[in-house]
């Protein structure tokens, strides 16, 4: 977790030159995803392009040019222990607040959080940055609570529809509940493919008559199955010709001859 403390201590070594006061407020939140164990992958305007979150590369840069957009700040992230996702931060300028969506890949659920610069912010322009911020304990909270504990709880999304078989998969970040093992059925076709394979590399050990011996089982339940599918459709279509014939005496015996 995130301090202060850690915060400032990132902000003094950085020595970033702010533009105006929306500049202290979007350094606080990028200070705050380092203290926290990210690494910055890409900023602005690096980080505006299409493949930003895709991009294979994990390296780490500087934040140079990290305020050179106009009304906003876009910064990508990864995490050292889980590197094969990464995190879109943008800080979009509203007037006097800032709004502040965290994006992690894979994902279509943003962290939002909305702050009021002038809560946080001192306008002054001293070279001492503890003189420049106010209430950092509490935005740091705040970061902490709705945008890095969010992050940090659904790591492990993953898009439903991106995999086959796995629409059925409740999202366990928005629904609260713990993950559960999902089957996708094909569990039958897998098993015979591995056999085929140990088939394949046999070199005259046991497993080769036991391979056989499973897929001729595994076969003959899978044509037995299907016989008594097909069994069953034919009672079926007999009881349906049967009452359909006994409809026809039924109705032929009541009517009587002409």
């Amino acid at each position: 977790m995130a301090t202060d403390k850690l915060v400032m201590a990132v902000i003094r070594a950085a020595r970033p030159a702010f533009l105006n006061d929306h500049d202290k407020a979007a350094f606080v939140v990028h200070a705050t995803f380092l203290s926290f164990g990210y690494l910055l992958t890409a900023t602005s305007p690096q980080a505006l392009f299409d493949d930003a979150l895709s991009h294979p590369s994990t390296e780490e840069v500087s934040v140079e040019n990290w305020n050179q957009l106009d009304q906003e700040y876009v910064f990508v992230y990864v995490n050292p222990k889980k590197v094969l996702i990464k995190v879109l931060v943008k800080c979009l300028v509203m007037n006097e607040k800032l709004l502040i969506d965290a994006l992690k890949e894979w994902s279509f659920d943003p962290a939002h959080l909305e702050i009021c610069v002038r809560d946080y912010i001192i306008a002054n322009e001293r070279s001492n940055y503890s003189e420049q911020l106010k209430n950092l304990e509490q935005l740091v909270r705040r970061l902490n609570q709705d945008i890095l504990a969010k992050l940090a709880n659904c790591f492990f999304g993953q898009p439903r529809n991106g995999l086959p078989g796995l629409e059925s998969v409740p999202d366990h970040c928005s629904t609260g509940l713990d993950p559960q093992l999902h089957h996708s059925g094909k569990r039958d076709y897998l098993f015979l493919f591995i056999l085929l394979m140990m088939l394949l590399n046999d070199r005259g050990l046991f497993k080769l008559p036991v391979a056989l011996l499973a897929l001729a089982i595994t076969v003959g339940f899978q044509r037995w199955g299907r016989q008594e599918q097909r069994t069953e459709e034919k009672r079926r279509e007999d009881r349906a010709l049967w009452d359909s014939n006994l409809g026809i005496m039924v109705l032929t015996l009541f009517e009587g001859p002409n």
